[in-house]
């Protein structure tokens, strides 16, 4: 999958914890682009990834998942 990226450690630059980007597409946070039938991996888009921050970073200061939900939709 072109311009694609991968959200774990191997991803760098782009580093997110498996952990938190697998707990996102059921809160309909972070809906990966694709999901890889045989490994199950999910990929996300470039375009994708400053959505991504935002929830990496609300995350890491303590927020619930249901507090960057809303936070998420209130961001421009």
């Amino acid at each position: 999958m072109a311009h694609s990226f991968l959200p774990d450690a191997s991803a760098s630059p782009h580093s997110f914890l498996p952990k938190l980007c697998g707990s996102m597409p059921s809160m309909g946070l972070l809906v990966p682009a694709h999901v890889d039938p045989a490994t199950g991996f999910r990929y996300y888009l470039m375009e994708q990834l400053p959505r991504a921050r935002l929830i990496a970073k609300l995350r890491r200061i303590g927020l619930s998942v249901v507090r960057v939900a809303q936070m998420v939709e209130m961001s421009p």
